[in-house]
């Protein structure tokens, strides 16, 4: 741990620091050169990364709850639809998502990225880690 050599104050201190600046801000470039690329590369992978992990969570905003939420209502659990009366619980809907997740019975009759949605959606209000 550093020591403060000043005795004399705060003032006096910052003082001294301004008056030895340019020892104090003496910086080696290639240790800055490498910060600034190490910087840059970081910048430019990890949102890459978080798309590539393949869970997807990363990516998903409210309004993606939200679609996923109006499309089962809609297509999945409406008086006419194939889940009509049923009576969702936590394994029932896990038994679900391989259905709805290819062109099953359930997703069949949804888009890629509406079948995506309503995992989403059942995901997080099941809480499910699938």
């Amino acid at each position: 741990m550093r020591t403060n050599r000043c005795k004399r104050g705060l003032y006096d201190c910052l003082l001294n620091i301004v008056r030895n600046r340019s020892s104090i801000m003496k910086i080696n470039s290639v240790t800055a050169a490498r910060s600034f690329i190490t910087a840059i590369a970081m910048m430019l992978l990890l949102p890459g990364m978080t798309l590539a992990s393949g869970s997807g969570n990363g990516t998903w905003s409210a309004g993606d709850y939200h679609k996923g939420k109006q499309v089962f209502l809609k297509k999945l659990y409406c008086d006419t639809c194939p889940l009509a009366g049923e009576t969702l619980t936590r394994e029932f809907v896990q038994q679900l998502m391989p259905d709805i997740a290819h062109d099953g019975q359930l997703g069949r009759n949804l888009s890629f990225r509406e079948r995506q949605s309503v995992r989403h959606f059942l995901r997080t209000k099941f809480n499910l880690t699938i």
